[in-house]
């Protein structure tokens, strides 16, 4: 493993990853930042993959050997970006974990407020649902040409091209 940045070294460092997994359960926040970015480099290497797959194949290229090497490639790519910062998804999770569990007077007076706005809201549309009891008729729409009575329709002859 790695010891600045915390993550392993290549992908196919296990006991890195082991010794991560045995960290995070202690709740450190070093761990949490570095399950953070493994997470990060999980899902640049998903993006890679799909990008990847996007593109077209060339039956020259095409082989299980190669599959193997771009899988590898790919893993090593995402390890490398988010060693560096990558797309900052990794510093955007540990912003939202490290917001405080409890939660403090502003946040709930908020809340109840968002509460009391969203069943008025609710009553509100609960009105606006409320069918028109005015007794006035619906207009209709008419159909403006007129209808060919039955027996006419009957005489006719259609000619039906090919």
């Amino acid at each position: 493993m790695d010891e600045v940045s915390g993550l392993p070294r290549s992908s196919l460092d296990f006991q890195g990853l082991g010794e991560l997994r045995a960290r995070a359960q202690s709740r450190e926040e070093a761990a949490t930042r570095q399950t953070a970015q493994q997470f990060e480099a999980m899902f640049i290497q998903m993006m890679l993959k799909s990008m990847r797959d996007a593109v077209p194949k060339s039956e020259l290229l095409k082989s299980k050997a190669m599959d193997t090497f771009e899988a590898m490639y790919d893993r090593e790519i995402a390890v490398a970006l988010s060693k560096k910062g990558g797309l900052g998804l990794a510093d955007m999770m540990m912003k939202h974990l490290s917001q405080p569990k409890t939660a403090t007077k502003d946040y709930l007076q908020d809340r109840q407020s968002m509460q009391k706005t969203m069943q008025l809201e609710k009553v509100k549309k609960s009105f606006d649902l409320i069918r028109d009891t005015s007794n006035k008729a619906i207009p209709l729409k008419t159909n403006q040409q007129k209808a060919l009575p039955v027996h006419e329709l009957r005489d006719r002859t259609f000619s039906i091209r090919k």
